[in-house]
């Protein structure tokens, strides 16, 4: 081998040695490199379930959010899942994904009847209820309070006089002041007694005390004028001089000859929760907020103007298949029950909910279950196996709140008031009263 031969190959021989030396040193760091301590997990909080208690009622069951779609199903205990519908469940990371509230049953006390609800000036909910023996007071309740106070009670004596004094529906206007409208077709107040002062003539003459047990309501608008109905009549006044309120002088030659055809809305109005009642027979009250008032009918809808001079709207849907009203919006939209779903009317727009996943059945079977208020339409199902409120969001009924009923089976709920504070109350029909709190937003 030549000299430059030689030297080349051991310069090889050193190059590669040293290329060795170097990934013999990167593998020995690498394998006597210290290994970080991992600090130690933190320690697990230990959550204990009763399984013999609903999992309802444990505080970690607040802190879950769910959006129930779908009819609820009982479980394999007779309980209803709260988190599975027939239908499928809203991803929770979706904006109409909320926690659910809370269901509560509150007892009145042994033979005490409830015959109305009103908000409260204070935004908390007044009760007026029937102690029996002709005896009655005016509650005062607020979610999150525990009992109630009262703020009048009185008694009547037996007697054909003093019957037509039972009260059957009350307000508290903006003053605080609490009005009362009896069986007998009286207007009254709550002096500072406690004690009613009655007028001394009946707004509704000949009134059927039937039809005011089911419909009567008192109302307020805008004007400080004081409405009333008895379910077949109108009236409106201040100061104890009430006029009758011609429901139909608003409606055109072609709206008037269609309500004559249609009595009673056939097949429509008992399957809505109307009754037989009439077309044009009143069956709400209620002021919108810019103070006009809207009443509701099995086939029509009416806003009428503060003054009361000019034609109120009307909302024409006299066709059963074109809608049922039920409830009116707090910025005038109607919405209305169709053999489809839902609609909802506002002037010359129609905006149709006809996809809808879920349609809550008892709301819509009985109209006093649906009401708009601060959070705007919700719907009550009472039945013997679970509560659900249930809220209009983007198109779709989503639940704001459920529960399982209590231990008397087959009640149900009468008819709902939404409190100033965005609670939801229930007349039931044996036990008493229901509150239904929805999740803080």
């Amino acid at each position: 081998m030549s000299l430059p031969s030689a030297l080349i190959h051991r310069l090889a021989l050193v190059f590669s040695a040293l290329v060795a030396l170097g990934v013999m040193a990167w593998i020995a760091l690498r394998v006597v490199a210290p290994v970080a301590v991992l600090p130690p997990p933190p320690a697990k909080t230990q959550v204990r379930f009763d399984p013999k208690t609903d999992v309802r009622t444990h505080p970690l069951f607040s802190t879950l959010s769910a959006v129930i779609r779908g009819d609820l199903q009982p479980g394999p205990m007779g309980r209803t899942n709260p988190f599975v519908g027939s239908g499928q469940a809203l991803p929770a990371a979706q904006p109409v994904a909320s926690r659910l509230g809370t269901v509560q049953e509150i007892p009145l006390g042994e033979g005490v009847r409830m015959r109305a609800l009103a908000p409260a000036k204070d935004g908390a909910i007044l009760a007026l209820v029937d102690r029996g023996s002709l005896s009655f007071e005016i509650r005062r309740y607020r979610a999150g309070e525990e009992g109630f106070s009262v703020a009048a009670t009185w008694q009547l004596t037996a007697g054909s006089v003093q019957d037509a004094w039972i009260p059957v529906a009350f307000l508290q206007d903006g003053f605080g002041k609490v009005w009362l409208l009896s069986r007998g077709g009286y207007v009254g107040s709550i002096q500072t007694d406690g004690k009613p002062s009655w007028d001394a003539t009946p707004v509704f003459m000949g009134a059927d005390g039937g039809s005011l047990e089911a419909w009567g309501a008192l109302a307020v608008d805008g004007a400080g004028r004081l409405w009333a109905t008895d379910g077949q009549r109108v009236a409106a006044g201040t100061d104890g001089r009430f006029s009758p309120v011609d429901l139909l002088v608003s409606l055109s030659d072609a709206q008037r000859a269609a309500l004559a055809a249609a009595p009673g809305i056939p097949g429509a109005a008992p399957r809505l929760g109307w009754g037989d009642a009439a077309p044009e027979a009143p069956r709400r009250l209620a002021a919108l907020a810019d103070g006009r008032m809207s009443v509701i009918t099995p086939a029509l809808g009416l806003v009428f103007p503060l003054s009361l001079q000019g034609r109120a709207e009307v909302f024409d849907l006299i066709d059963a298949r074109a809608g049922v009203p039920f409830a009116f919006g707090t910025t005038g939209e109607l919405w209305a029950r169709t053999g489809e779903g839902l609609v909802r009317l506002r002037g010359a727009e129609r905006q149709a909910y006809n996809d809808m996943i879920v349609l809550p059945k008892q709301a819509l079977l009985q109209p006093r279950l649906a009401e708009t208020g601060r959070a705007g339409l919700v719907a009550l199902d009472y039945v013997p196996d679970a509560t659900v409120l249930w809220e209009v969001v983007d198109g779709e009924w989503v639940a704001r709140a459920t529960g399982s009923a209590g231990a008397q089976p087959q009640d149900s709920a009468e008819r709902i008031v939404a409190d100033g504070e965005g609670n939801v109350w229930a007349i039931l029909r044996q036990r008493g009263l229901l509150l239904v709190r929805p999740p803080q937003r």
